[in-house]
């Protein structure tokens, strides 16, 4: 019959029993086994979002082989805390799909070739939730560190800061710095 099971074996004691499926959440349920064998359990499994979507840049073009990752929502604290198995890469068209996330806010990180993060809030409900990432294209900007001689500083340390998810760096004597942006 579906949805049953057996486990066989077990002594009396104290047990996990654990609980998954490629659809549902994971659960967990602690269990005391007396002298008497449980055969009435009935486990109740809620069914997990899916998040899914495609990044691309400004002009259509797929970004293949960037993470996107989840994390807890807690901006009442300005901490965000990474959801572990809440993890992929995008495919060679662009594509992301992550299962099994139960509903609430989080935000999406989308960690580019670059090193650099862009992250965005989303709030999932229990069904499917598809967000197409389109990232601006870069912009550059180059130049070169002088003294008051005129003359090149090397081993320079540079950065800028953009006022949303950090700053991008360079320690190279060329200055060479991308920027890009959720559109």
């Amino acid at each position: 019959k579906e949805g049953q099971f057996s486990i066989f074996g077990l002594v009396g004691g104290k047990y996990t029993i654990g609980i998954t499926h490629h659809d549902y959440l994971n659960k967990e349920l602690n269990l005391v086994i007396n002298s008497q064998p449980k055969n009435d359990l009935t486990i109740e499994l809620k069914k997990g979002a899916i998040f899914s979507g495609i990044v691309s840049n400004s002009k259509g073009e797929k970004i293949v082989n960037t993470d996107i990752r989840l994390y807890i929502d807690s901006t009442n604290n300005n901490v965000s805390t990474f959801l572990g198995n809440f993890f992929t890469t995008t495919d060679s068209n662009g594509k992301f799909e992550l299962h099994k996330i139960s509903s609430g806010k989080y935000q999406v990180s989308i960690q580019c070739a670059t090193n650099y993060a862009y992250s965005l809030p989303i709030e999932l409900s229990s069904n499917t939730t598809t967000q197409n990432i389109i990232l601006k294209d870069y912009l550059n900007i180059s130049g070169q560190i002088v003294d008051r001689n005129n003359k090149p500083i090397k081993n320079i340390q540079v950065y800028a800061r953009d006022g949303s998810c950090g700053h991008h760096e360079t320690n190279s004597d060329e200055l060479n710095i991308d920027f890009r942006e959720i559109l």
